[in-house]
């Protein structure tokens, strides 16, 4: 273990280009799906959730490393896209079954995804939906 001068960031490169990185790949997502900047968090996790899983270790990926066996990249979704969740709330059977929210997120510990609910003004985490990777939250008034 090596120490630095504080206020010194320079003398430990390799963390200071990793932290740019994740940086410049959290702003790249968050322009592109035109969501606002206080969604950075969620474009921050998915861009090192998307390091951890896809820098080759040995020409395979870390997880298949790990696992002993090849790893499914289906599950990955576009940041900011729209998506039609669930709607698990108590209503009646004309009502509709789905919310219009954007992805934002993939849960933490548990199975699932997290959506922004942009009517309700509030975060919702559902394993329930319906992906529509065309059309993002920069998009939303003609939806």
């Amino acid at each position: 273990m090596e120490k630095t001068v504080p206020g010194t960031p320079q003398q430990n490169g390799t963390a200071e280009r990793m932290n740019r990185t994740i940086n410049e790949r959290a702003r790249s997502m968050r322009l592109h799906s035109g969501l606002p900047q206080t969604f950075w968090a969620g474009a921050v996790h998915i861009a090192v959730y998307l390091i951890n899983s896809s820098v080759p270790l040995e020409f395979r990926l870390p997880e298949e490393v790990w696992r002993g066996k090849d790893v499914q990249l289906s599950h990955l979704k576009i940041f900011g896209c729209v998506s039609y969740v669930y709607n698990s709330d108590a209503r009646n059977k004309l009502d509709v079954k789905s919310k219009k929210c954007f992805f934002i997120s993939y849960g933490d510990e548990e199975f699932g995804f997290r959506f922004w609910d942009d009517q309700n003004r509030k975060i919702i985490r559902s394993r329930n939906m319906i992906f529509n990777e065309k059309v993002m939250y920069k998009d939303r008034s003609g939806v």
